[in-house]
């Protein structure tokens, strides 16, 4: 049997399952508070999103160094 990442990280205890609109609006609203006012960050969530099972935490994370590397090449 084979299984995905995602799959051994929620096995193993370490994902959740968790809806991941929440988590980009919150980023986006924090996106926005670091940009210049003159620059608007307005991004586009699908409203049927399925949910994620694996780590939010790293999920987080991961999002926020793409935002931060964008930012700082924008």
């Amino acid at each position: 049997m084979t299984m995905t990442r995602a799959a051994v990280s929620s096995a193993n205890g370490a994902g959740s399952r968790f809806q991941v609109g929440p988590l980009l609006e919150n980023l986006a609203l924090t996106a926005q508070s670091l940009l210049r006012r003159a620059v608007v960050f307005q991004p586009a969530i699908a409203p049927d999103l399925p949910p994620l099972v694996t780590d939010q935490d790293k999920v987080k994370q991961i999002l926020l160094n793409l935002l931060s590397n964008a930012f700082i090449h924008f």
